[in-house]
């Protein structure tokens, strides 16, 4: 009789290269580490759009107090808006000419998440696992197995020892690598 053995399949997180790329695919998800969740993440728009900025230049003009930004600042931001327009035009306009509608259904499901008020992290264990290692590297203190323990207990967490052992030997491996603002674009 042939059974089958080991351990079901389940949710498969692959092991992070990059740190903050391993961080926030613990975050967020599958959609996490997809190029149009950076798009979403670092748009400017997202932060700044174009009626915000036509209101603090009225307000800079108009000399009031309690304008945030100084005509410097306002032509700055108004020169990084025009070289995101610049970057990424070229990378959409791609992504239609090939027909991806993955992508823009990825960029439809990542605007989502980051428009939720509380967005729940998606796997707590190897985000702070992640987080742990990073603070290590940081400082400049070992990443060991009893300080992981500690930084969950910190963290208000209850973890076993085998979870524990699976989470460290899971971040050992993760580097720390320049993140690019949009992959395949450039």
């Amino acid at each position: 009789m042939n059974r089958k053995r080991g351990r079901r399949p389940g949710k498969v997180y692959p092991q992070p290269d990059n740190i903050f790329e391993g961080i926030w695919n613990a975050h967020w998800g599958k959609i996490g580490t997809s190029e149009a969740m950076l798009i979403a993440m670092f748009c400017p728009y997202r932060l700044w759009g174009p009626r915000k900025l036509a209101l603090w230049e009225k307000e800079a003009l108009k000399g009031l107090p309690r304008a945030p930004w100084s005509k410097k600042l306002l032509k700055q931001l108004g020169r990084r808006l025009e070289k995101w327009d610049c970057e990424i035009g070229p990378c959409i306009g791609r992504k239609i000419a090939t027909g991806d509608y993955q992508f823009f259904h990825q960029l439809g499901a990542a605007v989502e998440e980051l428009a939720k008020e509380e967005p729940q992290a998606h796997s707590l264990n190897r985000l702070f696992a992640l987080e742990y290692k990073l603070l290590c590297l940081t400082v400049g203190q070992p990443f060991t197995v009893k300080g992981l323990g500690n930084f969950y207990g910190q963290r208000g967490h209850r973890i076993d020892s085998s979870t524990l052992s699976k989470m460290y030997h899971w971040a050992r491996l993760a580097k720390v690598r320049k993140l690019r603002a949009i992959p395949g674009c450039y």
